[in-house]
């Protein structure tokens, strides 16, 4: 944990006795370094967390009296009949038959394509409307991929039929019923809530830079064109009573006043689709089939159901457990991504084995890492990109000057090509060098760096020659900001390790890819989606496993 250095806010209870008893929650080190301490009313970003919140606010209206429903919704509704044109996929059928509780258990077909939306200063409808240029991976119903679009559909469906944003809904429906004071969507309020110092109460996210060895202060990412799927910030404070509602209505003992009661609790934790075991691989001490619901994964750990969600987006992890049986609820939130989860984890199993509820078994660790940014990367078939027939070790088809430009796609926007200056190779060296790369990198291997226009996550992408029309690619997250490289770095020396942080660009490498350039230049073709470039038409078709660009 100490190396970790990040804040941990929990809950946890006092005593085991089989009923809900929650402690008051505490901070555990730096809302931001050098020296701001965290407490129970620091501000974090919830991420994922997020998505339990739009599940049941989709359930509230479904539930209402019939006299109030604006439509006859139910969680079988299909989403194109309340959003008509608006919701149109590359898929015809998927449009007429894509579900509400399809689009929240992540079984509409379409794979996971975080690397699309957020173009300026896009919309939840904005990202919607992009979907009908995404092709998918899988026939609907027959996959479990995890797909933020999705989540974005359901927000647009909720902020149509209450005629107000989610945000609102929300607060109205859950969080002023549950007095969650401190939680929001909007980064530039949380920004500007102090605590009784005058310190900003939003912490600063982190960056571990293990080459440097020291933190690097990641940029607050605006999630506002999937706000529903994780835009959510919060205190543990508050993200204590929502834990406590959901275990109370999870024994159906909620009072007439809470927003959640057990029916709106058992259909949004109720298990919807199977997960694949290479997700499920990320739950060691999980026994049996790995199952998603509404905004929840259930697991079983012995004869015990846990629900459980993390969140994770740049700088900040948050994590959630329930216990149902026990009247158990467990909430962390950290200012790292990856490493917050990890702990967090850690840290609520070595609950459950003090209280005597689980032992996990001896040498089995839990694999909680799998922050979704760079999820089913592990899956891709790297050798069925390329048609063996085609390739050619014929170098004088590499003409840079044919390959920069820039290259546009309906829906991912435009996807600047440049030559990789010394700098950027300098950065991104040790991502390239661990991509498998089938020729010996050198100073003069032609590599290009290709910049995507503007959106919600900082994806960067790095193309090694190889041979012909072919490429590796690497994918990297660009983490910090390059503009600030020059301000002093701060340390914290009350701590046995000294902790140093310093401004500046670093790049995160995620996974290795395959890109093409055909016909001189003017298509780019790239495996930006892990699980189209692994899908049974990628296997039939590797061209289908790719998004191709057009020069513009």
């Amino acid at each position: 944990m100490e190396r970790c250095r990040v804040k941990y806010l929990l809950t946890e209870p006092s005593q085991y006795e089989g009923t809900i008893i929650l402690n008051l929650p505490q901070g555990y080190g730096f809302s931001e370094l050098p020296s701001t301490l965290a407490t129970p009313d620091t501000l974090y970003f919830a991420g994922s967390t997020t998505k339990a919140f739009t599940a049941a606010a989709a359930g509230k209206l479904i539930h209402q009296d019939q006299s109030k429903k604006p439509t006859n919704l139910k969680w079988t509704t299909p989403i194109s009949q309340i959003l008509k044109d608006d919701f149109i996929l590359s898929d015809e059928y998927a449009t007429s038959h894509v579900t509400i509780e399809d689009a929240l258990s992540h079984r509409s077909g379409l794979p996971l394509f975080d690397n699309v939306y957020g173009c300026g200063d896009a919309s939840a409808l904005d990202t919607v409307r992009l979907m009908r240029h995404l092709p998918f991976s899988a026939d609907i119903r027959t996959k479990w991929q995890y797909n933020n679009f999705m989540y974005a559909a359901v927000q647009t469906l909720v902020e149509r039929l209450s005629d107000q944003s989610l945000e609102n809904f929300l607060a109205e429906e859950f969080w002023k019923p549950l007095d969650m004071a401190s939680t929001m969507f909007d980064v530039r309020k949380a920004q500007s809530m102090k605590d009784d110092n005058g310190s900003s109460r939003l912490t600063r996210g982190y960056f571990w830079n293990d080459e440097g060895g020291h933190y690097v202060p990641d940029e607050y990412l605006d999630l506002t064109p999937v706000a529903g799927a994780g835009a959510m910030i919060s205190s543990v404070n508050d993200m204590a009573l929502w834990t406590k509602a959901l275990l109370q209505a999870s024994q159906d003992l909620t009072k007439s006043s809470s927003p959640i009661n057990h029916h709106l609790f058992r259909d949004i934790t109720t298990p919807r689709c199977i997960i694949p075991d290479a997700y499920s691989a990320m739950w060691k001490h999980s026994t049996g089939v790995s199952v998603y619901a509404l905004g929840w994964f259930v697991q079983s750990i012995g004869r015990l159901t846990l629900l459980s969600h993390g969140g994770g987006l740049c700088g900040f992890g948050t994590t959630l457990y329930l216990v149902p049986e026990c009247g158990l609820g467990f909430v962390a939130m950290g200012n790292t991504m990856g490493a917050s989860n990890c702990v967090e984890t850690d840290l609520f199993f070595e609950v459950l084995k003090r209280l005597g509820i689980f032992e996990p078994e001896v040498g089995v660790t839990q694999d909680s890492k799998g922050a979704f940014a760079t999820q089913g990367a592990e899956q891709t078939n790297h050798d069925q990109v390329a048609d063996p027939v085609q390739l050619t070790t014929d170098t004088s088809l590499w003409a840079p000057e044919n390959y920069t430009g820039v290259y546009s796609h309906p829906g991912l926007g435009d996807f600047t090509v440049t030559m990789a200056t010394t700098q950027v190779r300098e950065r991104t060296r040790h991502g390239i060098s661990a991509q498998g790369s089938t020729t010996p990198i050198t100073k003069d291997t032609p590599i290009l760096l290709v910049e995507p226009s503007r959106r919600t996550w900082p994806y960067t992408y790095v193309l090694v020659h190889q041979s012909g029309e072919d490429f590796t690619m690497a994918v990297f997250f660009r983490r910090g900001n390059e503009e600030r490289d020059t301000e002093p770095a701060s340390r914290d020396s009350t701590c046995s390790r000294k902790l140093e942080c310093k401004n500046g660009l670093v790049m995160e490498f995620l996974y290795s890819a395959k890109a093409r350039l055909e016909g001189s230049g003017e298509r780019l073709g790239m495996q930006l989606s892990p699980e189209l470039a692994d899908c049974e038409a990628a296997e039939e078709d590797w061209r289908k496993g790719m998004i191709w660009l057009e020069k513009r």
